[in-house]
């Protein structure tokens, strides 16, 4: 409402005011010398909420009920004030400015000012309404004794059962199989304190066959135990861990030893560990290496393509001596529309190294990239890594793990030096309506040597074409140092049970000739796959293939019991 409008409202407030405070009825205002002629100009002076206000007012000789004449329109007057009325518009609108007449009869009678109603005394209100039901009346709260307090759900377990096995069909060749079972179990036990257990521990042997026999036995110990620690702290802030650690630093894997993290400013933290290298093969502890390092990392999950950059660098110690030495750098674009990721790692040598290595050595290098726009996925990746070398690996693993020596001849030859493993990879997806479309391609060469391979694939899958039966076709090939292989695809499924339940047939016919051999071989593998869920806690995988044709003839069959609950 306008300067105009507020004023004369306010005017017709006071007003109405000051008449309801009569006991009696008004005498009429004394009308200036223009209502003797019975006609009174007038003036819009703002027009707001439907309505039109005009000059002058009750002083001039105005009163509710007159009738405004402007432009050949009438208007009724539905209020006044002493110098402002105010005129109800209608469907006959008014601009600013216009003016008009209004005709009044000299002798009509006062204008009768009724006086207000008392208002009804408070005390006849009285037990009108009933008391308001108090809401702990009815309330029965769960005590909550003092001392600590359990987190909920932020705890939780996962156990499973899993096995696989081969039965040959086609000889006399003993069947054999593997089985395993596992515990994962993060503990949070207060609320008051971020204190957290972690344990990760499998049981597992096999069974059939002769592996008792079999060269590496010690490879195969019957426990294993993958994360035994305590932490205090998270990620995000103040972090301290102590024992089997699944992951030392960003780059690196396990070590019994203490990890520490502490945040800085502006999404920097810095953190550091330090601890023994667990036997390669039995994963008992052991305290042969030693290893220990430190890391600076900076995020900002705020910004709009989320960056994350990481450089940390490691050493070890073996046999009393300094062994590894590395630098690692990690950067990483997280966008909405999808990733992009490089890494980094320089190795560093003594100068008289039995592998022939630089002392300072690029030993691996790669960046990936995805992308999503609507229906289109692509993504790619390109790589570069040596084989890892230490002293310590070369007390346990053959030469030949470690480099790819010259000739023999009479006295061992040192290694070639570079035997670094190039990849090269890219995929696309087109996903429209009910149907996905899929392919990609991948190559790998190592140098200083003729070990390649190059593989492509193709896939169409069709969703819901009745119900939720889809089917799955596609072709693939490769072509490496050893073999050969063109293979197809044909798989139809079902998901039944409102989705808690799948299931799948597969054929899958190959052409496979090894490079050594003239003959193509014809592969037929049948088989089928089964899932099964009970609700969010208990999960049930069988999956079996039967493969004939060429130089194998077996049953391969494999399962999975998984449950998993919170606490």
């Amino acid at each position: 409402m306008t300067r105009h409008a507020l004023v004369a409202t306010l005017a017709l407030v006071v007003a109405a005011g000051q008449a309801n405070g009569q006991p009696k009825p008004a005498k009429a205002p004394r009308a200036k010398k223009a209502e003797a002629s019975g006609k009174i100009k007038i003036t819009v002076v703002e027009v707001a909420g439907g309505r039109a206000y005009i000059e002058p007012g009750a002083t001039a000789g105005l009163r509710t009920g007159d009738t405004a004449e402007v432009g050949r329109k009438k208007y009724s007057i539905v209020a006044v004030s002493p110098s402002n009325a105010v005129l109800e518009l209608g469907k006959l609108p008014l601009e600013t400015g216009a003016t008009g007449w209004v005709v009044i009869d000299p002798n009509r009678a006062p204008a009768k000012v009724e006086p207000i109603e008392a208002p009804a005394p408070l005390t006849s209100f009285r037990s009108a309404w009933s008391p308001a039901q108090r809401p702990a009346a009815s309330q029965r709260p769960k005590p909550i004794p003092l001392g600590p307090i359990t987190r909920p759900e932020s705890s939780h377990v996962l156990a499973s059962l899993s096995g696989y096995g081969v039965v040959p069909t086609g000889g006399g060749e003993p069947a054999w199989g593997h089985g395993e079972a596992r515990a994962v179990l993060h503990y949070e036990p207060l609320v008051e304190l971020p204190l957290s257990l972690d344990v990760d521990l499998s049981a597992g042997a096999f069974t059939g066959g002769d592996f008792d026999e079999r060269a590496g036995v010690a490879s195969r110990p019957l426990a294993r135990v993958r994360t035994l620690q305590a932490a205090y702290g998270n990620d995000g802030a103040f972090l301290a861990a102590l024992g089997r650690l699944r992951y030392a630093s960003s780059t690196l894997g396990s070590v019994d030893g203490l990890k520490l993290h502490a945040p800085l400013i502006g999404g920097l933290g810095v953190g550091a560990f330090g601890g023994f290298v667990a036997d390669p093969f039995s994963g008992a502890p052991s305290s042969r290496v030693a290893r220990f390092g430190a890391e600076l990392a900076w995020e900002a999950a705020e910004a709009a393509w989320r960056p994350r950059a990481v450089i940390g660098g490691h050493a070890s110690r073996f046999e009393e001596r300094l062994d590894e030495r590395r630098l690692n750098v990690l950067f990483d674009l997280n966008p909405d529309f999808g990733r992009i990721g490089t890494h980094a790692e320089v190795s560093f040598f003594d100068r008289d190294n039995e592998w022939n290595a630089e002392p300072t050595e690029l030993s691996a290098a790669g960046a990936d990239l995805g992308f999503r726009a609507g229906p289109v996925d692509l993504g790619g990746r390109v790589a570069m890594q040596r084989p890892e070398r230490s002293r310590y690996l070369a007390s346990v693993l053959p030469p030949e793990w470690l480099c790819f020596p010259r000739a023999t001849g009479a006295a061992p030859e040192p290694c070639f030096g570079d035997e670094a493993v190039y990849v090269a990879g890219g995929d696309a997806g087109l996903t429209w309506s009910n149907t996905r479309l899929s392919s990609g391609v991948s190559l790998s060469r190592t140098a200083n040597t003729d070990l390649e391979q190059l593989a492509g694939y193709g896939n169409l899958r069709l969703s819901d074409i009745i119900g939720r039966l889809r089917v799955d076709t596609g072709v693939s090939g490769s072509r490496g140092t050893l073999l050969q292989s063109a293979a197809l695809l044909v798989s139809p499924g079902l998901a039944f049970l409102g989705g808690a339940g799948d299931a799948s047939l597969r054929y899958r016919p190959a052409l496979i000739r090894y490079r050594a051999s003239t003959q193509v071989e014809l592969e037929h593998a049948l088989g089928g796959a089964l899932w099964l869920a009970a609700g969010d806690q208990l999960e049930l995988s069988l999956d079996a293939d039967w493969v004939t044709g060429g130089d194998l003839e077996a049953l391969l069959v494999q399962s999975a019991l998984v449950w998993r609950a919170g606490f």
